[in-house]
């Protein structure tokens, strides 16, 4: 359930990368140029990983179960490999939020606003 969810909120940080991607450092004229490029470079690695948690392992885990009911595997197989799914799921949200840290740093040091 968890990952239909995350599959739906997918959807705004498709929209949120593709308006990142699109950002150029003129648009900050306040900013260095090379501290725009970071944070940009962090959000888009943020978005990335959040995008493959949530896409990806949603996909993944469908694929593998379908693989699994079509074997007739026991319940203890589909529970360790949705653990193994879940466990990566935490993996991947880490290292977004970790990038999004970082980048929310740069953002408050130097007053970054994302251009509506």
């Amino acid at each position: 359930m968890i990952q239909l969810i995350l599959a739906i909120v997918g959807i705004f940080y498709a929209l949120r990368r593709s308006k990142l991607k699109a950002l150029t450092a003129e648009q900050f004229p306040n900013v260095p140029t090379e501290k725009v490029l970071e944070w940009q470079t962090l959000e888009l690695k943020s978005a990335n990983m959040f995008l493959w948690a949530a896409w990806g392992l949603f996909i993944i885990s469908i694929l593998i179960d379908c693989v699994l009911v079509a074997l007739h595997s026991g319940r203890g197989t589909h529970l360790v490999v949705n653990g193994s799914i879940l466990l990566l799921l935490f993996v991947f949200m880490h290292f977004s939020d970790v990038s999004a840290r970082k980048a929310a740093r740069i953002e408050k040091q130097f007053g970054i606003r994302m251009p509506k």
